[in-house]
């Protein structure tokens, strides 16, 4: 019970006098990379249930495919709802639930919610590949819904952490900063591992090995809860909230649908929620739009579809020793605007540039250049938006009087998962009028599917859809950011200053790697 004390040890005066370093950057950057052993895990979810799988026995291929693609796009769009309004469940919970004396308000749940997340992401990846389709639609439902449960109840209270670790806005933006770096190192890992492990080597076909990943997911799930203890360890929370008493100083009791409300009146929160929702959109179909792409358009190099993903993260890389000194300079809102036009510009050069007309590397080469303008699109708004959701949670405390991190965060969220599933299921219903066929066609000399066959202008068609995706959500989260989002450098000044938090936030004080 000792340890399990220290793990969810919440802010205390003796923990608020500590400074804010290297260990909280790194610890906090953990549970990331815990997260992202599970989620970035998902991103093959389409791959696996409509390449291997399958949702119809149709012995064409053609219908086989579009049935396929049909019904994942509708189960994936139902799952996403359903994660989307559970976020904000979990986090009215969360803020209901009050912690103990000396306890975190978060980490419990982490803590606890981390153990089931080990084996969760692997149920999504049961092979059961001649099961009639109905079975198979009711293990994708349930094995989902599962995962989804655990990796909230992880997930909504440790974005919601940041917010109390400290409540300098410079050193929040240098959490969110360790913690995309967290992302990008298991996103890294995963996006360049696993393709090497489910694609078929030394073949043309660029078919998919599925039955691998539930070895994978079970690997990834124990990586996962290490780091999540890491992070329940390691941390220190800084900002001394007494909830109990801002309900009795309101003279009312929590509740769920007024702070919903609450949200829905705070145009930063809801601004910034827009802006992730068209980012995730560009990266969904970055994600599984790209790899389509490659096992079309280049098969014999799908074990290296996994460097689309790295490319779009090197630029985000670059930009990381930067990022705190041009949030110092500019603020986070300034920041983060004008990198979406290269996003735009990469959808224009993929519109113009025919890499499938292109042989071997040097087509993939040439596909690959407009995912490093995408990835500086994303670059710093990656880095520094969970710093920025802190601030929208502090801006409802300013508007509100009360503080309810995880109703802000939960809502925020619940847009993102609803990003994902419009994307996902985007991807699916948009892949049909291209005329891409899941599993590929089949190979007259073996009498198999292979990817590498497909209808005609396929792979054109393909590539020209994912640049128009990119130019329309690019160009939307710059118009969002330029003329929505009011949190400017000056306004978040005011509201700190409002809120009077600085005294505790040590924010004279060096931070131990300045």
């Amino acid at each position: 019970m000792n340890f399990y004390r220290k793990a969810v040890a919440g802010a205390t005066p003796e923990s608020a006098s500590k400074k804010f370093g290297i260990k909280d950057k790194l610890t906090y950057m953990c549970g990331d990379i815990g997260c992202n052993m599970s989620f970035a895990l998902n991103s093959y979810l389409m791959l696996f249930w409509t390449q291997y799988m399958g949702f119809s026995n149709n012995p064409d291929p053609v219908a086989a495919s579009a049935e396929t693609l049909a019904i994942w796009g509708v189960i994936i769009l139902c799952l996403k709802i359903w994660d989307a309004i559970n976020d904000p469940i979990i986090g009215g919970l969360v803020d209901l639930i009050k912690p103990k004396p000396g306890q975190s308000k978060f980490k419990p749940w982490i803590f606890w919610g981390s153990f089931a997340l080990v084996f969760a992401g692997a149920l999504c990846f049961i092979p059961i590949k001649t099961a009639p389709v109905p079975l198979k639609i009711i293990v994708c439902v349930i094995g989902y819904l599962l995962w989804d449960m655990a990796y909230t109840i992880v997930n909504v209270p440790y974005g919601s952490l940041n917010s109390v670790i400290t409540a300098n806005p410079d050193e929040r933006a240098s959490l969110s900063t360790f913690r995309s770096i967290g992302a990008m190192v298991a996103g890294m890992v995963l996006g360049m591992g696993i393709p090497m492990i489910i694609f078929e080597g030394g073949q043309s076909t660029g078919n998919i090995l599925g039955e691998r990943l539930i070895i994978v997911g079970l690997v990834c799930g124990i990586i996962g809860i290490v780091c999540f203890q890491i992070l329940c360890r390691g941390t220190t929370e800084r900002v001394i909230v007494d909830y109990t008493a801002q309900e009795e100083a309101k003279g009312e009791k929590f509740n769920y649908f007024k702070s919903l409300g609450a949200f829905f009146t705070n145009r930063a929160a809801v601004s910034y929620t827009l802006v992730s929702i068209f980012q995730l959109l560009a990266m969904a179909f970055m994600q599984t739009v790209s790899v389509n792409y490659i096992q079309i358009a280049f098969p014999e190099f799908a074990q290296m579809s996994g460097i689309v993903q790295m490319l779009s993260m090197l630029p985000m890389i670059a930009v990381i020793p930067f990022a705190t000194k041009l949030v110092k300079k500019f603020g986070k809102k300034e920041a983060c605007t004008w990198p979406n036009l290269l996003g735009v510009l990469a959808g224009v050069l993929l519109l113009v540039i025919p890499a499938e007309n292109i042989p071997g590397i040097v087509g993939v080469i040439v596909f690959l250049i407009p995912g490093i303008f995408m990835g500086l699109g994303i670059s710093v708004n990656s880095l520094v938006g969970w710093a920025m959701v802190a601030d929208c949670i502090d801006y409802q405390e300013y508007k509100t009087g009360k503080r309810e991190e995880g109703v802000v965060y939960a809502t925020y969220s619940l847009g993102r998962k609803l990003a994902q599933g419009v994307g996902s299921s985007l991807v699916s219903f948009l892949l049909i009028p291209t005329g891409f066929v899941a599993g590929g066609l089949i190979d007259p000399t073996t009498g198999n599917p292979s990817m590498a066959l497909q209808p005609d202008g396929t792979s054109t068609n393909v590539r020209i859809l994912l640049g128009l995706v990119y130019i329309v959500c690019f160009a939307i989260q710059f118009a969002l950011l330029l003329w929505v989002y009011n949190l400017d450098k000056k306004t978040l000044a005011e509201v700190s200053a409002k809120l009077g938090r600085e005294e505790n936030t040590i924010e004279n004080a060096k931070s131990m790697d300045d």
